[in-house]
């Protein structure tokens, strides 16, 4: 459980820079417009004389993955003493979480009232019977000043404005 938290803060923090590094070449970017065409292009060579491939692929947050070497396997535990996790497999020796399929349910804060309870509903949202709303259509008040007066219905309404828009 460790190395899996260890892994998505590491993705996070691999991101997060990458993203700051983005924003910080959107905001400043270069003063030279045709450096800006060959990074899209990936024709530049940076100052130590590395070259960019011509078919490299920009980051996107959907090609981004971990450097080599930083991550590991799945530690696969109970499978002997030899194997480094056998016998408790990690979890210690007594208690509810070193049972099987032991632990709390999500949300759960030992008998506090959890957050999820804490909180209002939110009436927007599809919770069951008695949480519903209601879709109201938007009319802008300039198209109801351009109505003639002896507009009734909203069936006419809707009539006249696709006859003036057309």
């Amino acid at each position: 459980m460790g190395s899996l938290s260890y892994y998505r803060a590491s993705i996070a923090i691999n991101v997060g820079l990458l993203l700051a590094v983005i924003v910080a070449f959107v905001h400043f970017g270069s003063t030279n417009p045709s450096v800006d065409a060959d990074l899209q292009a990936g024709l530049v060579t940076t100052g130590n004389s590395r070259s960019v491939s011509v078919n490299a692929e920009r980051f996107r947050l959907n090609n981004l993955s971990p450097q080599p070497g930083a991550t590991h396997r799945k530690k696969r535990v109970g499978r002997g003493y030899s194997a480094g996790q056998g016998g408790s497999c990690g979890r210690g020796m007594r208690g509810q979480n070193s049972r099987s399929g032991g632990g709390v349910r999500s949300g759960f804060e030992g008998g506090q009232m959890p957050l999820y309870r804490r909180l209002p509903k939110y009436p927007g949202r599809p919770m069951g019977p008695g949480h519903q709303y209601t879709r109201y259509g938007v009319v802008k008040l300039e198209h109801l000043n351009q109505m003639p007066d002896n507009v009734r219905t909203e069936q006419e309404m809707f009539e006249r404005s696709i006859e003036r828009n057309k």
